[in-house]
């Protein structure tokens, strides 16, 4: 048996935090100051066509314009790289326990509901690189918890030997999702929980004083 550790992005790897403000900050640091709480509402009320491929514009033109603000491509460029950035922009804390999870030789795959802009900052980013495989909803029409998603993780592994999915999220549907395809679902808490729940895996090195 191979334990393969599978990681969500955001609410896990990358944060939660203060992002939003920190979208609309730099927002309005180029297009002067809006409805804020309109551009959140909007946001998160289509995101999830976003992040099953939809374009940049089709996207941000109706949360630009749901806040008041101008729909040009340069501000719609402006506000989807910030958040793909800000998307991709993993923490210390589990970039050094991904390190640690690398060094041990653990097999190691992401799977996250991402825009293709955010997929691609991810890929660009050099701390994806201990990863054997990523999947992106945007990329294959399907997101988290549909089936067929953590489908193609395992399609991703058909090399190794008997592989075993431990997944760490944020989401309960999605842990949900992870458990009805066979997978051990673990429920993001913090690096530190996730490093307890890796060594009684076996799979990280108990640390000793």
């Amino acid at each position: 048996m191979t334990i393969v550790v599978v990681f969500d992005i955001g609410g896990v790897l990358v944060p939660e935090g203060n992002r939003m403000e920190q979208l609309q900050d730099h927002i309005a640091s180029s297009a002067g100051e809006f409805d804020r709480g309109a551009f959140a509402d909007a946001y998160w009320a289509i995101r999830d066509e976003y992040d099953l491929g939809a374009s940049d514009s089709a996207f941000w033109t109706p949360v630009l314009e749901r806040a008041g603000l101008p729909t040009s491509g340069e501000i719609v460029s402006l506000a989807a790289q910030k958040d793909a950035e800000l998307n991709a922009t993993i923490a210390r804390e589990p970039h050094a326990m991904l390190q640690d999870l690398a060094a041990a030789k653990v097999p190691l795959a992401i799977l996250s509901n991402a825009p293709r802009r955010m997929a691609q900052q991810v890929r660009d980013g050099g701390w994806s690189d201990v990863f054997t495989h990523l999947v992106f909803s945007s990329e294959h029409g399907c997101m988290k918890p549909d089936q067929r998603i953590y489908d193609l993780v395992v399609e991703g592994f058909s090399d190794v030997e008997s592989p075993t999915f431990h997944f760490f999220d944020d989401r309960e549907k999605n842990i949900a999702g992870a458990n009805s395809a066979g997978w051990h679902g673990h429920l993001w808490q913090s690096t530190q929980h996730a490093r307890t729940e890796l060594t009684s895996l076996g799979v990280l090195p108990a640390k000793h004083p």
